[in-house]
């Protein structure tokens, strides 16, 4: 039998005076596609944890139970964290009474601003099967004990969930190597991987944000959130300067035919490209790779 979402616990006089100001706003128990839930097991009880549609990490908070995925079981304890795959389906059975937090999120969370999740794939160990899993260590169980104090208070804002996520992922990054964290997070980096691969191989091909969110087998919604996730940019603007740098350097090149750089960019007709220079460039083609050759030219000559 699946638990229920844990109760809310008893909070202090001073929480209380706020409380209905907090259910009353908009973004209490707004849904989230970054967040935690608490769960609590009796002995014996088992469930599902839901929602197979996102990357989730599952904490042992107290007690011991089972975790299932496909035909393989193995015991969960707070001695290890584990990652849970996106689109595969887990089962947790309590083998005593048991606390647990899983946290939810859609797409790749860079590390900090200045570290992102692909920086840790050459140390992404391709032939990893099991379970990835992390050790905690003593600021990731204080981090914890926090957490449970806001949801058990019925702190179930979605500023909070934003909030902690960003700590978490602050805590990974400062506090594990880098080892550590790409043998846990194998699953996210390889997907990712494979989402901005999928972009960088095909962008020239299309003629559109809808057609490239087709070749990477996205829904629109999912497609600009993953993009954004991984290029930091909206994907019109970024296919846009795209195309622009590698259209410009084409036409720099005198031996590139225009008739060669229509066909690769999938301009429909030489006007459609007229277009596109005036446009980007201020000139025709013709006249930005005179432009081109004669600055060219110039830089020789100094």
């Amino acid at each position: 039998m699946a638990t229920k979402y844990v109760k809310e616990k008893k909070v202090d006089t001073m929480s209380l005076l706020y409380v209905d100001e907090h259910v009353s706003c908009c973004n209490f128990a707004a849904a989230y596609k970054n967040g935690f839930k608490y769960f609590q097991l009796a002995k014996g009880q088992d469930m599902i944890l839901p929602d197979n549609k996102f990357n989730r990490i599952l904490f042992v908070l107290a007690g011991e139970a089972t975790l299932r995925v496909d035909s393989i079981e193995y015991a969960v304890t707070k001695e290890e964290i584990s990652f849970l795959k996106l689109h595969e389906q887990y089962k947790v059975t309590a083998v005593t009474d048991i606390d647990i937090i899983v946290n939810y999120f859609e797409q790749t969370i860079d590390l900090c601003a200045a570290f992102s999740m692909d920086k840790l794939l050459s140390y992404v160990d391709s032939e990893q099967t099991k379970t990835p899993t992390l050790k905690p260590n003593p600021m990731l169980e204080t981090f914890l004990t926090s957490l449970v104090f806001y949801l058990g208070s019925g702190a179930n804002c979605k500023y909070l969930h934003e909030v902690k996520q960003k700590e978490l992922f602050f805590i990974f990054r400062f506090f594990y190597t880098k080892e550590a964290l790409a043998a846990f997070f194998t699953p996210v980096i390889c997907n990712n991987f494979d989402f901005k691969k999928a972009v960088l191989d095909n962008y020239r091909k299309i003629g559109s944000v809808k057609e490239l969110a087709v070749i990477c087998n996205c829904s629109m919604t999912s497609f600009l959130r993953q993009f954004k996730a991984t290029f930091n940019e909206q994907p019109l603007a970024w296919l846009q300067d795209q195309r622009l740098q590698a259209v410009t350097k084409m036409l720099s090149k005198q031996s590139i035919p225009f008739c060669q750089i229509i066909d690769e960019f999938g301009f429909s007709a030489p006007s459609h490209f007229t277009v596109f220079c005036k446009k980007h460039l201020g000139m025709t083609p013709t006249q930005y790779r005179k432009y081109a050759t004669e600055q060219a030219e110039e830089a020789g000559t100094k």
